[in-house]
């Protein structure tokens, strides 16, 4: 039961990490494009 457990907690560990990283990855692509507010200039 602890083996389901661990590999359980590791995919939810795994996603949470995904997410973070295709959040990152917008906000870079967001960036690129120039699409993003600058708050200095705002």
């Amino acid at each position: 039961m602890v083996g389901v457990y661990e590999t359980f907690a590791r995919q939810q560990q795994a996603e949470v990490s995904l997410k973070y990283e295709v959040v990152r990855l917008r906000l870079d692509m967001a960036r690129l494009l120039g699409v993003l507010a600058d708050g200095d200039q705002i």
